[in-house]
Order: structure tokens, then C-alpha cells, then sequence
């Protein structure tokens, strides 16, 4: 072997070692897989709930949001000016007609999950798509 080639050979192992070792690779690998096993989770619960027609109302019991929400209900300007409010947060084009209490609640949900957890939104909406294209 030439010294040239050797030369080139040290330098490449250099850079491997340089850019990490493999305890950090693992642990990329393994937050890798757990995201893919979450959203495979999620794939199939969209799907199942698509193809089997489930159940896709979410209900949970809170008297005291239940509260809020039937006095939001009961002034119509309010209810509309929360909802636009939501709408914003969430990057959507205010749309004030498609507003009511459902809508406040969806919202509501969704701009929480995404404050919580940006990365879980992020998955949830490309397992979404998945879940549409495999249907």
C-alpha cells in the first residue's frame, strides 16, 4: 500500500471519530426509533378510526370548562372574538363564521398539545398525511 493511500485512510477514520462516537449515535438511533414506533401508533389509530368508522367525538369531564364554554356560548361576540384569537395562535386564517363551542374546544386542544409539545403536533400531522395516503 502506497503512503498516499494510507494518508487517506488515517484521515478518513479522523473525521468518523471526530463528528461523535457511537454512544451518541445509539442514542440518536434509539430517540429515532421511539418516534417512529409513536408514529406508526399513530398511523394505525387514525386509520382504524377511519375505516372502521369509530367513534371520533372526544369527550372528558370538566364541569368548570363545561362552564366557561356554555357562557361563551350565551354571548355569541365573545365566543367568535376567542376563536379568532385560537385560530391566530395556530397560524390559521381567522375565519370567524366557523366558529362555535366545538370549534373553541378543537382549537383550544390543539393550540395546548402544540405549546406542550411542538415535536408531538409536528408528528401528529405527518402521521395525518400518512394515514391519508395509505387509505
Amino acid at each position: 500500500m502506497s503512503e498516499d493511500s494510507s494518508d487517506v485512510d488515517l484521515e478518513s477514520l479522523r473525521e468518523q471519530t471526530e463528528t461523535g462516537n457511537r454512544l451518541q449515535e445509539d442514542a440518536v438511533n434509539a430517540d429515532d426509533e421511539e418516534v417512529d414506533a409513536f408514529r406508526q401508533t399513530l398511523i394505525a389509530a387514525l386509520a382504524e378510526r377511519q375505516e372502521a368508522g369509530s367513534q371520533r367525538t372526544v369527550s372528558f369531564w370538566d364541569g368548570e370548562l363545561a362552564g366557561l364554554l356554555d357562557a361563551l356560548e350565551s354571548d355569541p361576540e365573545r365566543l367568535r372574538a376567542v376563536g379568532v384569537a385560537l385560530q391566530e395562535a395556530l397560524g390559521r386564517d381567522p375565519d370567524p363564521e366557523a366558529i362555535d363551542r366545538s370549534e373553541v374546544a378543537q382549537l383550544a386542544a390543539r393550540l395546548g398539545f402544540q405549546e406542550a409539545d411542538p415535536e408531538l403536533v409536528e408528528s401528529w400531522r405527518e402521521a395525518v398525511g400518512d394515514a391519508a395516503r395509505q387509505l
